[in-house]
């Protein structure tokens, strides 16, 4: 099959799963399958619909509803993988939680807030250093100084906004902390490549 060059706004006809950076950028999840990451961004794409739905516990936490089934025909995996899988989420990373409905129900599956509990954990810590580049205390992250020369800056696409469960607003302050957390992982990732 031969596939055609984009020659314009072509690209914006797709529809994504959204992955959030820190899964590809933070040394935290280095070692994640990329598979699990890939189940991460279909499940929160399950979760917006889930919050548009209303679907809430008694306590205010979102919550999807999705088998086995549906996961394997998601990611196109078999019963075993997907299996595995939700147990790397639930209990290696602890971003996923799943509680057992009984009688034949499935299983309600609550995908935990990946950036939130980041910035709760108190995992991003950086001050300035100098004008050219930032100080990092993040673990396995060299401390580097050096100049932002980036020609490809992802980090302003539209597909970085966070919006608040509760609120529905962009939560801005959460947006800038992450702009200058992915700026210190390219510095040192190119430094070290």
């Amino acid at each position: 099959m031969k596939y055609p060059y984009f020659r314009g706004l072509e690209a914006d006809r797709y529809s994504f799963y959204r992955v959030p950076k820190a899964l590809i950028m933070v040394d935290l999840f280095e070692k994640m399958s990329g598979d699990a990451k890939l189940l991460y961004a279909v499940l929160l794409d399950r979760m917006n619909l889930s919050l548009k739905n209303g679907w809430q516990d008694e306590n205010g936490n979102a919550y999807i509803i999705c088998t086995i089934d549906e996961i394997m025909d998601s990611i196109r995996c078999a019963r075993q993988k997907a299996v595995k899988l939700l147990d790397e989420l639930e209990h290696e990373y602890q971003l996923i939680e799943r509680r057992r409905q009984g009688l034949g129900k499935p299983n309600l599956l609550y995908v935990k807030d990946l950036y939130a509990g980041l910035s709760q954990s108190n995992y991003w810590k950086y001050e300035n250093q100098t004008s050219g580049g930032l100080k990092s205390e993040l673990p396995g992250v060299w401390k580097s100084n050096g100049s932002k020369t980036d020609i490809n800056n992802t980090d302003s696409s539209e597909t970085d906004l966070i919006y608040s469960a509760q609120s529905g607003e962009n939560i801005s302050g959460e947006m800038r902390k992450m702009k200058g957390i992915a700026s210190i992982f390219k510095t040192s990732w190119k430094s070290q490549s």
